[in-house]
């Protein structure tokens, strides 16, 4: 169950759940015995969140990678953004230089993230639907006739070594 490795709040419904059966001790007039349910119900939520904190999925190491390329770009740091790119994609790397020096972005709001990580493969992929908010600005648009964009796109991710990076992203169908 991964959902409790990359998210804290299933140990606080758990917590919850468990909590509420603590009920029925206290109820009954079993004062101690619920106190020590209440406290085990603490330390296992707490334990468990802790685990959640220090194990990082491989699925959250790409959001991660998404997130600082969003700063990247951002940033306006091309070289940033083309490192994260395969280096034997070259029509990728040179579309995003291209359109990295005709628009500035100021804010990039990463809205949807659907990842599936496949390690039974040498090196590991992943493939992902990925939308974004790009915000440009608007004075160096000369002529737009808009200043956000909605895109969406289907991304494949490899982990050659010891970080993903990003082998191919295309515009996905609306």
């Amino acid at each position: 169950m991964i959902v409790f490795l990359e998210h804290y709040w299933p140990w606080l419904a758990l917590a919850a759940v468990l909590g509420f059966f603590c009920l029925v001790p206290l109820v009954l007039g079993a004062h101690r015995a619920a106190l020590a349910g209440f406290a085990a119900v603490v330390v296992v939520a707490g334990l468990g969140i802790m685990v959640e904190r220090l194990v990082v999925t491989e699925r959250e190491l790409i959001y991660e990678l998404l997130d600082q390329s969003a700063a990247a770009v951002v940033a306006h740091d091309v070289p940033r953004v083309l490192g994260v790119i395969v280096p034997e994609n070259v029509a990728l790397r040179q579309a995003v230089e291209r359109e990295m020096g005709r628009v500035q972005i100021v804010e990039v709001r990463i809205t949807e993230r659907d990842i599936t990580v496949n390690k039974q493969v040498n090196p590991p992929t992943a493939t992902g639907k990925i939308e974004i908010v790009a915000i440009f600005d608007d004075t160096r648009q000369a002529g737009a006739t808009f200043d956000r964009a909605l895109v969406k796109f289907n991304v494949t991710f490899v982990k050659p070594k010891d970080r993903w990076l990003v082998s191919s992203a295309k515009w996905a169908e609306r």
